[in-house]
């Protein structure tokens, strides 16, 4: 079983909070991925804090975890989860698809505390470890 890590519960992680620094610890580091717009979310949130102290425990996590790119599959598969949610009427933010897309490319399962911005999302399996 492989899981991809959401910004929030690398963030939990860094901060200590709920039970996600040991879940993840307790992780096979070959269990263990991101992708690279869970990335520039971190990076996103180290730039606007300004704070040398988050940007090193950003660059420590994501340096113990391997970062899987956003490519053209994982492009593909957003387009049709987008295109799908569309016809719908439903409206997601681009980077959770682009975060589904890349898990269900690699049959991965998310784990976040925000189940409800991917529940939507079908043949997605989640994990809360808050």
């Amino acid at each position: 079983m492989a899981y991809l890590l959401d910004a929030n519960t690398l963030s939990y992680a860094i901060r200590g909070e709920g039970d996600c620094r040991s879940k993840l610890i307790s992780k096979k580091r070959t269990e263990i991925f991101t992708c690279s717009t869970v990335a520039y979310e971190l990076w996103f949130g180290v730039n606007l804090k300004k704070s040398k102290k988050l940007s090193n425990a950003v660059r420590e996590i994501l340096n113990e975890i391997t970062v899987l790119p956003f490519d053209h599959e994982s492009g593909e598969i957003c387009a049709k989860i987008s295109s799908n949610l569309h016809k719908k009427g439903l409206h997601h933010h681009i980077q959770d698809v682009q975060i589904a897309a890349v898990a269900l490319q690699h049959k991965f399962i998310i784990v976040t505390r925000n189940v409800k911005d991917f529940k939507s999302i079908p043949a997605l399996k989640l994990e809360d470890w808050y």
